[in-house]
């Protein structure tokens, strides 16, 4: 078994390793945590990839993770 980190995933799909992790915690992207770590098994990104879960508009993804981020980041510091 091959084990990919958030930082793996980022340049994948050329997207921040922020908005890897909060995909996976939101479970668009399929992944696990160890701790605090967050890991992917290949097996288990290709066959998301092939069931079509990657066609996805990047820049209309950026936009939506930045909103909620941003959401956040504005009720944390409340």
């Amino acid at each position: 078994m091959h084990y990919l980190t958030p930082k793996d995933l980022a340049q994948r799909y050329q997207i921040s390793e922020r908005q890897v992790t909060h995909l996976a915690r939101i479970g668009y992207l399929p992944g696990f945590k160890i701790g605090k770590l967050w890991r992917f098994k290949e097996e288990d990104l290709q066959e998301w990839e092939k069931r079509g879960r990657v066609q996805w508009d990047r820049d209309e993804i950026n936009l939506r993770v930045d909103e909620i981020i941003r959401e956040i980041d504005k009720n944390a510091s409340v």
